[in-house]
């Protein structure tokens, strides 16, 4: 059986990174971070991809909102 969440790790990605993907089959999609210097990987399946995109776009437009008040 496999955990939903196996590493514990923490990265920072900044404007400028290259983010790009490989789709191994129906369930694995493989993201790279990748800098000059370093380069992080991690493999998520769909339903997990879909939710750090909802996550994400929310946080999205909580910053949008406060850029617009401040």
């Amino acid at each position: 059986m496999q955990e939903v969440l196996k590493v514990r790790s923490w990265v920072a990605i900044r404007r400028g990174c290259r983010i790009s993907y490989r789709v191994h089959d129906a369930g694995d999609i493989e993201l790279t971070c990748d800098a000059a210097l370093d380069e992080f990987e991690f493999t998520v399946d769909a339903d997990a991809l879909r939710e750090l995109v909802r996550v994400g776009t929310a946080a999205l437009a909580d910053v949008d909102a406060l850029e617009a008040t401040g």
